[in-house]
Protein backbone atom coordinates (compact mmCIF):
# COMPACT_ATOMS: atom_id res chain seq x y z
CA UNK A 1 0.00 0.00 0.00
CA UNK A 2 1.26 3.45 -0.90
CA UNK A 3 0.14 6.76 0.52
CA UNK A 4 1.98 10.06 0.85
CA UNK A 5 1.28 13.77 0.96
CA UNK A 6 2.67 16.36 -1.46
CA UNK A 7 5.76 14.36 -2.37
CA UNK A 8 7.24 12.02 -4.94
CA UNK A 9 8.37 8.72 -3.53
CA UNK A 10 9.98 5.74 -5.20
CA UNK A 11 8.20 2.58 -4.15
CA UNK A 12 9.75 -0.86 -4.23
CA UNK A 13 7.61 -3.93 -4.94
CA UNK A 14 6.11 -5.81 -2.01
CA UNK A 15 6.35 -9.16 -3.73
CA UNK A 16 8.95 -9.85 -6.42
CA UNK A 17 9.64 -13.29 -7.84
CA UNK A 18 12.45 -13.62 -10.37
CA UNK A 19 11.86 -10.27 -12.04
CA UNK A 20 14.37 -9.46 -14.73
CA UNK A 21 13.52 -5.77 -14.77
CA UNK A 22 11.00 -3.82 -12.72
CA UNK A 23 9.88 -0.52 -14.29
CA UNK A 24 10.54 2.48 -12.09
CA UNK A 25 7.57 4.50 -10.92
CA UNK A 26 6.90 7.56 -8.79
CA UNK A 27 3.89 8.52 -6.73
CA UNK A 28 2.68 12.05 -6.11
CA UNK A 29 -0.31 12.70 -3.87
CA UNK A 30 -1.71 15.77 -2.14
CA UNK A 31 -4.51 15.93 0.39
CA UNK A 32 -7.18 18.48 -0.41
CA UNK A 33 -9.37 20.37 2.03
CA UNK A 34 -12.73 18.87 1.07
CA UNK A 35 -12.44 16.00 3.59
CA UNK A 36 -10.46 15.43 6.78
CA UNK A 37 -8.64 12.47 5.21
CA UNK A 38 -6.91 11.83 1.89
CA UNK A 39 -9.35 9.49 0.13
CA UNK A 40 -6.98 8.75 -2.74
CA UNK A 41 -5.00 5.53 -2.31
CA UNK A 42 -2.41 3.88 -4.55
CA UNK A 43 -0.70 0.52 -4.73
CA UNK A 44 1.82 -1.64 -6.56
CA UNK A 45 2.73 -5.32 -6.85
CA UNK A 46 4.82 -7.46 -9.21
CA UNK A 47 4.60 -11.04 -10.38
CA UNK A 48 7.44 -11.99 -12.70
CA UNK A 49 7.25 -9.83 -15.82
CA UNK A 50 3.79 -8.50 -14.91
CA UNK A 51 3.55 -5.30 -12.87
CA UNK A 52 0.38 -4.01 -11.21
CA UNK A 53 -0.31 -0.32 -10.53
CA UNK A 54 -3.58 1.05 -9.23
CA UNK A 55 -5.25 4.06 -7.71
CA UNK A 56 -8.62 4.29 -5.99
CA UNK A 57 -10.42 7.58 -5.30
CA UNK A 58 -13.05 7.48 -2.57
CA UNK A 59 -16.06 9.76 -2.97
CA UNK A 60 -15.95 12.90 -0.84
CA UNK A 61 -19.72 12.76 -0.27
CA UNK A 62 -20.29 9.09 0.61
CA UNK A 63 -19.44 7.79 4.08
CA UNK A 64 -16.44 5.47 4.45
CA UNK A 65 -15.44 5.85 0.81
CA UNK A 66 -11.82 6.46 1.77
CA UNK A 67 -11.82 3.27 3.80
CA UNK A 68 -13.26 1.31 0.88
CA UNK A 69 -10.64 2.78 -1.47
CA UNK A 70 -7.90 1.65 0.91
CA UNK A 71 -9.43 -1.82 1.27
CA UNK A 72 -9.80 -2.24 -2.50
CA UNK A 73 -6.16 -1.33 -3.15
CA UNK A 74 -4.97 -3.65 -0.42
CA UNK A 75 -7.12 -6.53 -1.74
CA UNK A 76 -5.84 -6.13 -5.30
CA UNK A 77 -2.21 -5.82 -4.18
CA UNK A 78 -2.37 -8.95 -2.06
CA UNK A 79 -4.33 -10.96 -4.61
CA UNK A 80 -2.01 -10.06 -7.48
CA UNK A 81 1.08 -10.89 -5.42
CA UNK A 82 -0.31 -14.37 -4.82
CA UNK A 83 -0.95 -15.13 -8.49
CA UNK A 84 1.27 -17.47 -10.46
CA UNK A 85 3.18 -15.90 -13.35
CA UNK A 86 2.53 -18.93 -15.56
CA UNK A 87 -1.20 -18.52 -14.94
CA UNK A 88 -0.98 -14.84 -15.85
CA UNK A 89 0.70 -15.79 -19.12
CA UNK A 90 -1.79 -18.57 -19.88
CA UNK A 91 -5.07 -16.95 -18.81
CA UNK A 92 -4.07 -13.36 -19.48
CA UNK A 93 -3.86 -10.37 -17.17
CA UNK A 94 -7.37 -9.23 -18.07
CA UNK A 95 -9.06 -12.42 -16.88
CA UNK A 96 -7.06 -12.48 -13.65
CA UNK A 97 -7.77 -8.82 -12.88
CA UNK A 98 -11.49 -9.22 -13.46
CA UNK A 99 -11.55 -12.25 -11.18
CA UNK A 100 -9.73 -10.32 -8.45
CA UNK A 101 -12.01 -7.30 -8.88
CA UNK A 102 -15.11 -9.47 -8.62
CA UNK A 103 -13.69 -11.10 -5.51
CA UNK A 104 -13.00 -7.69 -4.01
CA UNK A 105 -16.58 -6.60 -4.53
CA UNK A 106 -17.92 -9.76 -2.94
CA UNK A 107 -15.57 -9.43 0.04
CA UNK A 108 -15.76 -5.69 0.69
CA UNK A 109 -18.93 -3.87 -0.30
CA UNK A 110 -21.11 -5.34 2.45
CA UNK A 111 -18.86 -3.59 4.96
CA UNK A 112 -19.15 -0.21 3.19
CA UNK A 113 -22.73 -0.20 1.92
CA UNK A 114 -23.02 3.46 0.89
CA UNK A 115 -19.37 4.03 -0.09
CA UNK A 116 -18.38 4.79 -3.68
CA UNK A 117 -14.92 4.51 -5.25
CA UNK A 118 -13.42 5.31 -8.65
CA UNK A 119 -10.67 2.86 -9.58
CA UNK A 120 -7.96 2.49 -12.19
CA UNK A 121 -6.07 -0.81 -12.41
CA UNK A 122 -3.13 -1.18 -14.79
CA UNK A 123 -0.89 -4.16 -15.54
CA UNK A 124 2.26 -3.78 -17.60
CA UNK A 125 2.99 -7.10 -19.28
CA UNK A 126 5.92 -8.03 -21.51
CA UNK A 127 4.29 -6.44 -24.58
CA UNK A 128 0.83 -5.12 -23.67
CA UNK A 129 -0.63 -2.80 -21.05
CA UNK A 130 -4.00 -3.92 -19.69
CA UNK A 131 -6.20 -1.21 -18.15
CA UNK A 132 -9.41 -1.76 -16.19
CA UNK A 133 -11.28 1.21 -14.76
CA UNK A 134 -14.58 2.49 -13.47
CA UNK A 135 -15.28 6.08 -12.49
CA UNK A 136 -13.22 9.19 -13.11
CA UNK A 137 -9.60 8.09 -12.63
CA UNK A 138 -7.78 8.26 -15.97
CA UNK A 139 -4.85 6.53 -17.68
CA UNK A 140 -2.56 8.52 -19.94
CA UNK A 141 0.69 8.59 -21.86
CA UNK A 142 3.41 11.19 -21.51
CA UNK A 143 5.34 11.60 -24.75
CA UNK A 144 9.07 12.16 -25.06
CA UNK A 145 8.62 15.93 -25.36
CA UNK A 146 6.51 15.96 -22.20
CA UNK A 147 2.95 16.36 -23.50
CA UNK A 148 0.15 14.30 -21.92
CA UNK A 149 -2.44 12.29 -23.86
CA UNK A 150 -5.29 10.89 -21.76
CA UNK A 151 -6.21 7.48 -23.16
CA UNK A 152 -9.25 6.44 -21.11
CA UNK A 153 -12.53 8.29 -20.68
CA UNK A 154 -14.00 9.17 -17.28
CA UNK A 155 -17.36 7.61 -16.48
CA UNK A 156 -19.51 10.59 -15.53
CA UNK A 157 -22.87 11.97 -16.61
CA UNK A 158 -21.59 14.75 -18.91
CA UNK A 159 -19.55 12.12 -20.78
CA UNK A 160 -22.26 9.47 -20.97
CA UNK A 161 -21.57 8.99 -24.68
CA UNK A 162 -17.82 8.75 -24.08
CA UNK A 163 -16.98 11.31 -26.76
CA UNK A 164 -16.05 14.47 -24.83
CA UNK A 165 -12.50 15.76 -24.53
CA UNK A 166 -11.00 15.75 -21.05
CA UNK A 167 -10.66 19.53 -20.99
CA UNK A 168 -14.38 19.87 -21.75
CA UNK A 169 -15.33 17.41 -19.01
CA UNK A 170 -13.06 19.19 -16.53
CA UNK A 171 -15.11 22.39 -16.91
CA UNK A 172 -18.48 20.69 -16.42
CA UNK A 173 -19.88 20.95 -12.89
CA UNK A 174 -21.77 17.68 -13.41
CA UNK A 175 -18.64 15.57 -13.82
CA UNK A 176 -18.75 14.38 -10.19
CA UNK A 177 -21.92 12.37 -10.93
CA UNK A 178 -20.42 9.01 -11.85
CA UNK A 179 -22.00 6.43 -14.17
CA UNK A 180 -19.65 3.60 -13.13
CA UNK A 181 -17.82 2.93 -9.88
CA UNK A 182 -16.89 0.32 -7.28
CA UNK A 183 -19.89 0.35 -4.97
CA UNK A 184 -22.45 -1.91 -3.35
CA UNK A 185 -25.19 0.23 -4.88
CA UNK A 186 -24.46 -0.68 -8.51
CA UNK A 187 -23.30 -3.63 -10.56
CA UNK A 188 -19.62 -4.00 -11.32
CA UNK A 189 -19.22 -2.78 -14.90
CA UNK A 190 -15.54 -2.02 -15.61
CA UNK A 191 -14.18 -0.69 -18.88
CA UNK A 192 -11.31 -2.72 -20.34
CA UNK A 193 -8.60 -1.28 -22.60
CA UNK A 194 -5.31 -2.52 -24.03
CA UNK A 195 -2.33 -0.56 -25.26
CA UNK A 196 0.97 -1.57 -26.84
CA UNK A 197 4.10 -0.71 -24.93
CA UNK A 198 5.89 2.11 -26.74
CA UNK A 199 9.61 2.78 -26.24
CA UNK A 200 10.28 6.12 -24.59
CA UNK A 201 6.73 6.64 -23.36
CA UNK A 202 5.88 7.25 -19.74
CA UNK A 203 2.51 6.19 -18.40
CA UNK A 204 0.27 8.05 -15.97
CA UNK A 205 -2.46 6.98 -13.56
CA UNK A 206 -4.34 10.00 -12.22
CA UNK A 207 -7.31 10.82 -10.03
CA UNK A 208 -9.65 13.56 -11.21
CA UNK A 209 -7.98 15.96 -8.81
CA UNK A 210 -4.95 15.80 -11.12
CA UNK A 211 -6.32 15.62 -14.68
CA UNK A 212 -9.44 17.77 -14.12
CA UNK A 213 -8.62 20.25 -11.35
CA UNK A 214 -5.08 21.13 -12.41
CA UNK A 215 -4.47 23.10 -15.63
CA UNK A 216 -2.27 21.29 -18.15
CA UNK A 217 0.73 23.52 -17.50
CA UNK A 218 0.48 22.82 -13.77
CA UNK A 219 0.22 19.08 -14.44
CA UNK A 220 3.45 19.21 -16.44
CA UNK A 221 5.18 21.44 -13.92
CA UNK A 222 4.17 19.10 -11.10
CA UNK A 223 5.58 16.07 -12.93
CA UNK A 224 8.85 17.90 -13.51
CA UNK A 225 9.08 19.23 -9.95
CA UNK A 226 8.07 16.04 -8.19
CA UNK A 227 5.42 17.85 -6.13
CA UNK A 228 2.04 19.39 -6.78
CA UNK A 229 2.56 22.92 -8.05
CA UNK A 230 -0.09 25.46 -7.01
CA UNK A 231 -3.05 23.17 -6.18
CA UNK A 232 -6.04 25.40 -6.91
CA UNK A 233 -8.90 23.02 -6.03
CA UNK A 234 -10.04 21.39 -2.80
CA UNK A 235 -9.99 17.77 -4.01
CA UNK A 236 -7.33 15.17 -3.25
CA UNK A 237 -4.75 14.86 -6.04
CA UNK A 238 -2.88 11.69 -6.98
CA UNK A 239 -0.72 10.66 -9.92
CA UNK A 240 1.56 7.69 -10.56
CA UNK A 241 4.16 8.03 -13.32
CA UNK A 242 5.56 4.76 -14.71
CA UNK A 243 8.87 4.73 -16.55
CA UNK A 244 9.42 1.35 -18.28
Amino acid sequence: MVSANNSFVTVLPKCVKEISRVPSHRLMTFQGTRTADNRDHAGFASQGDFHLYLIADGSSTSAKSGELAYALVRYMETGFSELNEDLLKAAGAEAMLLELLSGARHALVSQYKVACVSYLIVVLGPEVITVIHGGDCCFGRRAREGSIEWLTAPHCQPNWRGDLAHEVIARDVGRHRLTRSFSGRRELDPCISRFDLQPGSRWLLASDGFWADLPTDIQLASLEAGAIEDPSGDDDITCIEIRP
